[in-house]
Parts: C-alpha cells; sequence; structure tokens
C-alpha cells in the first residue's frame, strides 16, 4: 500500500465530492481511499452521495451524523442548533424517499466509529478521537484547556496501543496535533494554504506521534471555501493536503432549492 487518500465530511455535497475524486484520480499510485464519517447532513446530495462510497468501494467510518440517522445519537438533544435538527429531519426524508434503508444499507453495515486498516497497523481513523469515539469530541485549534486535556488523553492511548499516526475529521478545519513519545510538550499548527496553492506537505518525523484533522470536502470552516482533503504516502512517511475549486453556487442553489436551512448554502461561499 503506497499512498492513500482520506476524506471526511463531506456533507451531502456532490459537487465537491466529484471534484475530489476526479483530483485524487490524477494523483500516482492511490491504493485506497477512506472517508472519515459525515458523509451526509447539511447538504443536498445525501443519496447520490452515498452511492457513489458505495459504488467507488471506499471505506468510511460512522460520523455524527450518520449516528444521527439511525438513532445512535439523539440528534435533538445533541446538535445544539435548530439548523442541524431541521437538516436532519430532512436527510431522513430524503433518504426514506429515494427508498434508503438504512438497516439495510451496504454503508450502514460496515461501517463503524473507527478503524485500524490491517495493511496500516501503525494508522488509526476516526471521525472524533480515537480512543472514545462515540463520544464525538472536539479537537480544534487554536488551542483550548478542552482541546488539551482531550489530546493528553488521545496521545496516552496512541502511545499504549503503539498507534504514532491517527487521521480524524469532525470540526470541518486542517490541524496537525503533535506530541513525543514521552510526556511532552503537545503542540497544534493550523496549515495555512495561500490562495496561489493548492497543496500543503511535510513531514512527520517517525519519533513523534501525530493527529491529523484531513479537513472537509463538502463544508470547510476555516475561511478557505475550497474543498479539502488529505494524501498519505506510507512508504516515504509523506502527508499532503489538496484544496480544490468547485462549484459551490451549483450546491449552494441545490441547498436553498431543497427548503434547507439557507446558512448551509451561505456558508459554502466563505469557508466558515
Amino acid at each position: 500500500m503506497a499512498r492513500i487518500a482520506v476524506i471526511a465530511d463531506i456533507h451531502g455535497n456532490l459537487e465537491a465530492f466529484e471534484a475530489v475524486l476526479a483530483d485524487i484520480e490524477k494523483q500516482k499510485n492511490i491504493s485506497r481511499i477512506y472517508s472519515l464519517g459525515d458523509n451526509v447532513g447539511y447538504g443536498p446530495n445525501p443519496v447520490q452521495v452515498l452511492e457513489k462510497l458505495e459504488q467507488r468501494g471506499i471505506r468510511s467510518i460512522i460520523g455524527n451524523h450518520e449516528a444521527a440517522l439511525v438513532g445512535i445519537l439523539n440528534f435533538e438533544e445533541v446538535f445544539s442548533s435548530e439548523n442541524a435538527i431541521k437538516a436532519t429531519y430532512w436527510t431522513i426524508d430524503e433518504l426514506k424517499n429515494h427508498n434508503v434503508d438504512l438497516d439495510e444499507s451496504p454503508f450502514f453495515k460496515k461501517a463503524g466509529f473507527a478503524m485500524m486498516p490491517s495493511r496500516l497497523p501503525h494508522v488509526g481513523m476516526t471521525h472524533s478521537t480515537l480512543s472514545k469515539p462515540e463520544l464525538f469530541e472536539y479537537v480544534v485549534g487554536p488551542e483550548t484547556a478542552e482541546t488539551r486535556k482531550v489530546a493528553v488523553r488521545e496521545f496516552d492511548y496512541m502511545r499504549k496501543k503503539k498507534i504514532p499516526l491517527v487521521f480524524f475529521g469532525h470540526s470541518h478545519e486542517p490541524l496537525i496535533v503533535k506530541s513525543d513519545y514521552g510526556v511532552g510538550a503537545i503542540e497544534i499548527a493550523i496549515p495555512h494554504f495561500k490562495k496561489s496553492k493548492r497543496s500543503y506537505t511535510f513531514y512527520p518525523p517517525e519519533e513523534e506521534m501525530w493527529m491529523v484533522n484531513v479537513g472537509s470536502v463538502g463544508q470547510p470552516r476555516d475561511g478557505d471555501p475550497r474543498a479539502c482533503y488529505l494524501i498519505y504516502d506510507t512508504k516515504r512517511k509523506i502527508l499532503s493536503y489538496y484544496r480544490l475549486e468547485y462549484d459551490f453556487e451549483k450546491t449552494a442553489e441545490k441547498i436553498i432549492k431543497a427548503g434547507l436551512p439557507k446558512v448551509y448554502a451561505s456558508r459554502l461561499k466563505v469557508g466558515r
């Protein structure tokens, strides 16, 4: 397994997803694509996104929005936003209208809260945190007391399980968190993407542990509206983010036409 692509938080945005898939196809030696969850929710094309995941054989994790759909989470209690609750009901109805049986869906049957690919024993994947993925906690930047508390726990877990690299999503923001194998300081860095460039590459030293948020395909919230995904070169130990332009106005029009909250259309234009 030479290079893998890791995506997260598509959120029913078919235009962004198709742009990312097309770009991945242009990359060399991509052996597998993994999704870190929240493939649906907010966006206007949940059915088509799930179909494309299945067609492409993309392994996925359950995000909090998928958990809400199948009743693992009581989204009326967990989601703090009325807009998120409204969008979840809309997504449930959309899936039912297209005869998508969540209990029988191949996607939901295969997906779990986290995974450690058999061919990548040193890599963990989760939507939020690896040690307690069902809680859907946030690890965000800039650093906060809560972020540091969660990060300390996660690195301790990674150290015990001998997993030096974890990919996650959930916050919709590219983020790099590192620590050494001792009880050393935790450092948090936010990749800054220049508008003139579409990639950001770094080389994680093997003597350190890394938690890497791969950013969001369909609803970026770091001020950059371009779709975001990551490629990991497993042999050379190189991590590269990629940012892609896509037709967000088309997605925004679909959101408004569907009757979804307008905020999910307007935020696509600013990446917030």
